[in-house]
């Protein structure tokens, strides 16, 4: 039992101090956050993952080209700020991409 005990507290904190992708679930409020954002016209590049209890997201959206650099950026603070308050503790960078034509067939 000694041994037994020992293997699953070591387990425990190895899993702490490894990055892991974050769970299914987590990763679904991202996206249905991104999906709900009428100005967000796609995204791309998400990549997530958890250290310890703490969760980070990185993503790039795709805004109108005519926008301002003041409307996408407050657009990606809105983004970072939602997912922050629905996943805490979360470290959030959104990167902002104009539409592009020639990439418009891709899908996030």
């Amino acid at each position: 039992w000694i041994a037994w005990g020992a293997i699953s507290m070591s387990r425990h904190a190895i899993d702490i101090l490894i990055d892991r992708t974050m769970p299914d679930e987590e990763v679904a409020i991202v996206r249905r956050i991104l999906d709900a954002e009428e100005g967000c016209m796609s995204y791309h590049r998400l990549r997530t993952r958890t250290a310890g209890h703490v969760r980070y997201v990185d993503v790039h959206i795709v805004v109108r080209n005519e926008w301002s650099v003041v409307q996408a950026h407050d657009l990606a603070d809105k983004i970072e700020k939602r997912i922050q308050s629905e996943l805490h503790p979360s470290y959030v960078v959104v990167h902002v991409d104009p539409y592009d034509t020639s990439k418009a067939d891709r899908q996030p």
